[in-house]
């Protein structure tokens, strides 16, 4: 369930709660770059990072150190790939 969505330029965050956690929706350029799940039920540290990524007061290596920052998804503006 869609519970919050934070913007700022060309960032966007959304946070949303499925079965008890919370994940939080990092996008650049209307591409995902990361989710991070919360746990613990913590739904206002789910908003603080949201906020923050779209504010570009944090990186995405504070949430996930050993993984390197990758696009996850790209939609596609053009419908190029339509059948």
């Amino acid at each position: 369930m869609l519970l919050h969505e934070f913007e700022n330029g060309n960032r966007k965050a959304t946070v949303y709660k499925e079965k008890g956690i919370y994940t939080v929706v990092m996008m650049q350029d209307e591409a995902i770059i990361q989710e991070v799940d919360v746990p613990d039920d913590r739904e206002a540290y789910a908003e603080a990072c949201a906020e923050d990524w779209v504010l570009g007061v944090t990186t995405l290596d504070r949430y996930r150190d050993d993984m390197p920052i990758e696009i996850i998804f790209t939609p596609d503006p053009e419908g190029a790939n339509d059948n």
